[in-house]
């Protein structure tokens, strides 16, 4: 008699080789590869869609120093005009328009309206993956940098000063207007470069005392004090100062708002 214990001896499967439940030849193992092949499939799918998915479409709008512009006027269209988009860049000079058709696209850019520029357009084809850039390139402006010297006596008011640039074979005329400070008379125009200009002191045209773009193109250096000619190239810096007597400022001193002192301002003492 032995001291071994019994021990039953487990199946042997016929020929020595293991069969997966997925590829026997039963019902559920069946549906079990089924539903591995769809898995597999969908995984391999949706990264194709990852894939496949087209890049943005990034409108940059810079100067001529490559600096961003801030407050240009973009549009973007598809081949056939049925799709149209419209933004303004922003602090980066950049407008963006994810998730369009992968096609070429067509894109016009009008700079802020200080820059006196006209509208330029632009294309790229948007693909898969890598952004699509449209860049706009704008020269910069004039900057013309004005005191208002007030007279002696004169209440203080924020008198307006035009600048007008008559037209040319090549370019429109273009035109500015924007208020001088109460208290320090300075005030800034924008000029396109390159042209010859003249500002004065005017009544103000605009609603506003944001400096714009006047509505009104007359400039009368008879009765009112003007500046000589103002021209400079892309970007450049005009300092000057225009006096007017008592009586040309008080022609063109707007008139007192509602929050006004009855007398329109403070008289320096």
């Amino acid at each position: 008699m032995t001291n071994e214990p019994n021990r039953e001896e487990a199946p042997r499967s016929k020929g020595g080789a293991f069969s997966p439940r997925l590829t026997a030849d039963l019902l559920p193992g069946r549906f079990e590869f089924l539903i591995a092949l769809i898995v597999v499939g969908s995984v391999f799918g949706v990264a194709w869609l990852i894939f496949e998915m087209p890049g943005p479409l990034d409108v940059q709008v810079v100067d001529d120093l490559g600096a961003p512009v801030m407050g240009a006027r973009v549009s973007c269209s598809d081949a056939r005009g049925e799709r149209k988009f419209s933004g303004i860049s922003d602090v980066f000079g950049e407008t963006k328009w994810p998730g369009l058709t992968k096609e070429m696209w067509f894109c016009e850019a009008r700079p802020p309206d200080r820059f006196h520029g006209a509208m330029q357009d632009g294309s790229a084809p948007v693909h898969a993956r890598s952004p699509a850039t449209v860049r706009f390139r704008f020269e910069r402006p004039v900057h013309v940098n004005i005191q208002v010297k007030r007279p002696h006596g004169a209440a203080r008011s924020a008198v307006a000063v035009r600048a007008v640039c008559p037209a040319t074979q090549t370019a429109p005329e273009a035109r500015w207007e924007a208020r001088a400070s109460i208290l320090s008379g300075n005030t800034l125009l924008w000029l396109p470069f390159g042209r010859e200009c003249r500002a004065g002191l005017v009544k103000p045209s605009l609603p506003t005392e944001q400096g714009a773009i006047a509505l009104s193109s007359e400039l009368d250096c008879t009765n009112e004090p003007c500046t000589g000619l103002l021209s400079a190239n892309i970007g450049g810096d005009i300092d000057t100062s225009i006096e007017p007597t008592l009586e040309q400022w008080n022609a063109v001193r707007p008139p007192p708002r509602p929050d006004d002192e009855p007398d329109g301002g403070i008289v320096p003492r």
